[in-house]
């Protein structure tokens, strides 16, 4: 039976010529595999191996033909343009066919988002001295904008002084939630009237490699009473004077929304 070899290399191609240069990087540990059905997947029975600390790799004593060879390729790096990660190289009796894999860094398309939730004492929305952080609560980027945390999007809990950090968020205008628990409502603060009610989320731009920040200031709701009396004022003085008489059944109600 006819057989040969098949060898190669991975490195980073720093300056895009296609030929391992010195000083260019040799990319260890990464699985390439004989793709024998083609799909360009390393599926059960197919021979897979790892480039070494050179970056090099070799499979030996394969049958003479045209055999296919792949690289997964690892985050954070892209082929060369125009030399793929599959390759077809036609193996030839006691020869050894060389099939190199040159990378690029892939381009930065992320950035991360930062934080603190912290108890908003006064209501201002700023993080003032003595207002402690929020531990546990959970924070997300909403990526499909329906509002919800959902598979996939990135998400963090806050530490034990409130901060987190969301990692790779891709660029672009998002919405940041948090995810209040025990009775908290969110603020936003205000020099005259503080907003109480404020939306769980936060809007920010991300750019690539950046930072953005979204803080979240919450209040826990103080229960107070409210009672009065609603009488025939026949005088027009607003007060209520001696024989004056009460009305019942007249609604009184909070007017949330004024």
């Amino acid at each position: 039976m006819l057989v040969g070899d098949i060898s190669g290399q991975i490195w980073v191609d720093a300056n895009a010529n296609g030929r391992n240069d010195p000083g260019e990087r040799s990319l260890a540990g990464w699985p390439v595999f004989i793709d024998s059905n083609g799909d360009g997947l390393q599926t059960a029975g197919e021979q897979i191996t790892a480039s070494d600390a050179n970056g090099k790799y070799l499979f030996a004593g394969l049958p003479a033909g045209n055999t296919r060879v792949a690289v997964v390729v690892q985050p954070g790096f892209n082929p060369l343009a125009g030399r793929p990660r599959l390759l077809t190289l036609t193996v030839k009796d006691r020869r050894v066919v060389t099939g190199d894999f040159p990378m690029v860094t892939a381009p930065i398309v992320s950035g991360r988002v930062t934080g603190t939730i912290f108890s908003d004492l006064n209501e201002n929305g700023v993080k003032d001295v003595g207002e402690g952080g929020i531990s546990g609560w959970t924070v997300f980027a909403d990526l499909n904008n329906d509002s919800l945390l959902t598979a996939g999007e990135p998400t963090a809990v806050a530490n034990a002084d409130g901060d987190y950090i969301l990692g790779a968020v891709p660029t672009g205008t998002w919405s940041i939630f948090q995810m209040p628990v025990g009775g908290y409502r969110t603020t936003s603060g205000g020099a005259l009237f503080p907003l109480q009610n404020a939306p769980n989320f936060r809007t920010v731009s991300v750019v690539a490699g950046g930072t953005a920040t979204a803080v979240f200031g919450n209040w826990i709701p103080q229960v107070g009473t409210i009672s009065g009396t609603v009488w025939n004022d026949a005088n027009g003085e607003g007060v209520r004077g001696a024989g004056e008489s009460a009305i019942a059944g007249r609604p009184v109600y909070i007017d949330l929304n004024r």
